[in-house]
């Protein structure tokens, strides 16, 4: 008997485990601090945690079961099916933020990541959810803007006029022929200029952040843009040798002087973070497929590491090495840029390795033919 119950224990041991296992993934579900929800292909609950009760105010006997548009607020319906098309697909959901509705109709802004549920035959049935509340850094985000926008609008009048009397000053100093004092008002001069850029881009971040940065869009050849940008930077370094290595004759509809901007900034950080580098290189390309322009902005510096690539084009993202510290920055440059380049329907993306440089693409539509 002893023996037969050993052999029962033994064969059992599997299934122990996994009930140990399942009741282990139950407990931390229960205990997270976001909410966790699985649904299926139709959209419809099937498990909702503690977290998810405190964040929506239903309890789990009134949501599972239901549609999870319980929670969507009717305008937003749509971005179920799409998220069910992925689902089905197989695609993952990162932090999507968005906004959902609790049980007494106030709104809740949340970060969502959603993955799809398979059984144990492979097949995709469903998918898990995790949404955390994102309100309060949401809230501070909007203060900040507000701030950051008062603070620029403020500050842009008396930068101007200082801007204005350092030049009167230069005209006058340099017929006196006084270089002690114009090398100081040109120093000076140099100073102002960086702060109105650091102003023109918090202006810029106040005005993409309300949706109503403008857009003037026209038919203009990438290779003129290119090649006065790299002229009108290379005038401004004697360290860096700014190569322009090819440049097919290709045409968007866009934004000039916004795409100008993307491409000033992509070369004035290439030059910034290879000190002791002495080229950069251009290239305008365009895809396989002939329907978008690429253009490569390449250094020979620093480089970012790879733990930082997915980030950098975030709004006041600083890598925080060591290496990175003498080089100032507000951590915006590279997220107007982005926002820039989605306006037009394209992308931008960095390909990096450390100590050897990074180069920075950037993707937009060609003009259709």
């Amino acid at each position: 008997m002893a023996s037969q119950a050993g052999k029962i224990t033994n064969s059992d041991t599997p299934i122990v485990k996994e009930i140990e296992e399942r009741a282990l993934l139950a407990a931390i579900v229960d205990s997270s601090d976001d909410a966790i929800v699985s649904k299926t292909l139709d959209s419809i609950i099937m498990s909702w945690n503690h977290a998810a009760e405190e964040m929506f105010g239903y309890t789990a006997e009134e949501a599972v079961g239901q549609s999870i548009l319980l929670i969507v607020p009717p305008e937003l319906h749509h971005e179920e099916v799409e998220i069910i098309q992925k689902l089905r697909a197989g695609i993952r959901i990162q932090h999507y933020e968005t906004v959902r509705v609790r049980k007494d109709k106030t709104r809740i802004e949340v970060s969502l990541s959603i993955s799809p549920v398979k059984d144990s035959e492979g097949r995709i049935i469903g998918g898990a959810k995790i949404a955390r509340d994102i309100s309060k850094r949401k809230a501070e985000e909007r203060n900040k803007d507000a701030f950051i926008s008062m603070a620029s609008h403020e500050l842009k009048t008396p930068i101007t006029s200082l801007k204005g009397f350092t030049q009167v000053l230069l005209r006058r100093f340099k017929q006196q022929n006084d270089e002690y004092t114009v090398r100081l008002l040109s120093r000076m001069d140099g100073q102002l200029n960086k702060l109105i850029k650091r102003i023109n881009e918090m202006l810029d971040i106040s005005i993409i952040e309300s949706g109503q940065l403008e857009y003037h869009r026209e038919a203009f050849a990438v290779n003129s843009v290119v090649q006065e940008i790299v002229e009108t930077v290379q005038e401004t370094t004697r360290t860096h040798h700014i190569v322009i290595e090819q440049q097919p004759y290709v045409q968007i509809f866009g934004d000039k002087d916004r795409i100008e901007q993307v491409l000033m900034n992509l070369l004035t950080n290439a030059i910034k973070y290879s000190p002791q580098a002495n080229r950069v290189i251009v290239r305008v390309e365009t895809d396989t497929n002939g329907s978008n322009a690429i253009i490569k902005v390449q250094d020979f510096g620093l480089g970012i590491a790879r733990s930082h690539q997915q980030h950098i084009f975030r709004r006041f993202y600083r890598v925080n090495e060591e290496k990175s510290q003498n080089f100032p920055g507000l951590g915006i440059g590279l997220y107007i840029c982005d926002e820039i380049v989605k306006r037009h329907g394209g992308h931008i993306s960095v390909q990096s390795e450390e100590g050897k440089g990074s180069t920075f693409s950037l993707v937009l539509p060609l003009l259709p033919q």
